[in-house]
């Protein structure tokens, strides 16, 4: 699978879960999809998430930090 058909499948998804979603883009550092779900658990609009990737950050739980800065290294 290419990276273009993973991430459409993966929008796909974000579409359709009740989750929040988040696909960030490390080279260009924004965000590339975020799902409605997650817009809707923050309650800001999707501009306004775009123009502020690192809000993200701040709403990460403990327990996630660890495999999440592994995987990104």
């Amino acid at each position: 699978m290419t990276k273009n058909n993973l991430i459409s499948v993966l929008k796909a998804i974000g579409d359709l879960s009740g989750d929040g979603l988040l696909l960030f883009n490390l080279r260009i550092h924004k965000p590339e999809y975020v799902n409605d779900s997650l817009l809707g658990i923050f309650d800001i609009s999707h501009r306004s998430f775009s123009l502020q990737p690192a809000f993200y950050l701040n709403h990460i739980l403990p327990e996630e930090l660890v495999p999440l800065k592994a995987v990104y290294e």
